[in-house]
């Protein structure tokens, strides 16, 4: 089963609210799994694998991780993408010495956001996803607009 989803360049309505999103930093390193797994038996939804999210550079094409689960009483989606690539395909040769694409590329460009978290709605509200008693993570709320990169990827991807 082919599980990438392709971005496109769409329009973008510059008079768009914000997207609110969540920087997950991680307490303790955990593999993939673990970490879905301790969220998901503190919560009524589970979290599962959905298509990657792909973007394409001028080089590579970088695959993300995306894990989504829905909270059937509030009707809400919520999804992690994975912030760094889980895959990378070489599209064309290297020819500029000095080019800044690399072959690793982070959504958001920090080593220490492990996941961006969304909703299917325009809010800040991560609340109802339950922490165990030891928090494996930290939610940092960011807004970002629609002339952003990631705004794009996160919207078309819905």
């Amino acid at each position: 089963m082919n599980k990438t989803k392709n971005i496109l360049q769409i329009p973008i309505d510059d008079s768009q609210e914000p997207l609110y999103i969540g920087y997950v930093k991680c307490q303790t390193i955990l593999p993939t799994y673990n970490f879905f797994f301790e969220i998901n038996k503190q919560n009524q939804f589970f979290f599962e694998r959905k298509k990657d999210l792909i973007r394409h550079g001028e080089y590579f094409d970088y695959y993300y991780s995306v894990y989504e689960a829905k909270c059937e009483t509030q009707q809400i989606n919520y999804r992690f993408f994975s912030n760094h690539p889980i895959h990378t395909i070489q599209t064309k040769e290297i020819s500029d010495l000095f080019g800044l694409e690399m072959e690793n590329k982070f959504l958001v460009d920090s080593s220490e956001i492990i996941y961006i978290a969304s909703t299917s709605y325009f809010s800040a509200n991560f609340s109802l996803i339950l922490q165990t008693e030891k928090s494996i993570f930290q939610l940092e709320v960011q807004e970002i607009f629609s002339n952003d990169e990631l705004f794009e990827l996160i919207q078309y991807y819905e």
